[in-house]
């Protein structure tokens, strides 16, 4: 197993090692780190229960992961366990850290089978939409809306209706896929395509952005010449200066606007 820092996680080289609650030093550990959360005896605390770690982890094989990643992400759950375990419960440290290191494996799952990357908050808000949905439907709303399910959960509307549509992302699906109802036509055929004014839009944002940061009598030399199409000479007319000048101050004013486009 490959060490993942300093956080905590331990080497290990008994792959085929059975749980065990180990009597004696192990427990006293745990009370110490109860009273100390010294890091290097959380260290030591989860070399002890490597083998545990690794047990479960192979009762998740064959999902089409690596047992190294598996016996990673049960690390994390075992070192949450210890950082959580309370020796004055009476309870089995091994007893206490199982659900906990099946649970972050089972998490790592569900995060890897997402196509698209959704915060782990709206996930899991999106298994309880889906638990209350079914469980409306069962008591005969044949469709309940997102304002049902969340008087249902006592949860925000607007928080349900995220859930919902973060379902969305658990699939992708190729553009070239064919729709379901028209094998003849493919996906790509009926999507939306970039809207070719959208750069010109975002062009003339940064460029109004720009103007506003010149002097004003810069502001209005670039205005009249480039928006209200009047000449050197016009805009001179207006301003009680030479055409020379506004020429200069025109390119004064358009070499301070690329700086601040290019920035």
């Amino acid at each position: 197993m490959r060490s993942l820092g300093g956080d905590g996680l331990v080497k290990h080289s008994a792959i085929n090692r059975q749980p065990r609650e180990i009597q004696g030093e192990p427990e006293k550990l745990l009370l110490e780190y109860a009273r100390s959360e010294d890091p290097d005896l959380k260290r030591e605390i989860a070399s002890h229960y490597q083998g545990l770690v690794v047990h479960l982890a192979k009762g998740f094989l064959g999902r089409g992961e690596a047992l190294e990643d598996l016996i990673q992400q049960g690390y994390i759950g075992l070192l949450k366990a210890i950082e959580r375990f309370d020796p004055d419960r009476g309870v089995k440290f091994t007893t206490y850290a199982t659900p906990t290191i099946n649970g972050e494996i089972r998490r790592y799952f569900r995060d890897k089978g997402w196509d698209l990357h959704v915060p782990r908050g709206v996930k899991e808000r999106q298994l309880r939409v889906k638990a209350a949905k079914e469980k409306l439907m069962g008591l005969g709303e044949t469709d309940p809306s997102a304002a049902q399910i969340a008087e249902y959960l006592q949860e925000e509307q607007g928080d349900v209706e995220k859930a919902l549509l973060a379902r969305r992302a658990y699939n992708s699906y190729s553009l070239h896929s064919t729709l379901w109802d028209q094998e003849n036509l493919q996906l790509m055929e009926v999507v939306g395509q970039d809207d070719d004014g959208y750069e010109q839009v975002m062009n003339c944002q940064d460029i109004a952005q720009a103007i506003r940061q010149l002097p004003e009598r810069e502001q209005k030399i670039v205005q009249w010449r480039f928006f209200g199409d009047l000449t050197q000479k016009e805009v001179g007319e207006r301003l009680g200066i030479s055409q020379m000048h506004v020429s200069r101050l025109e390119r004064r004013a358009l070499k301070t606007m690329r700086k601040q486009m290019v920035a």
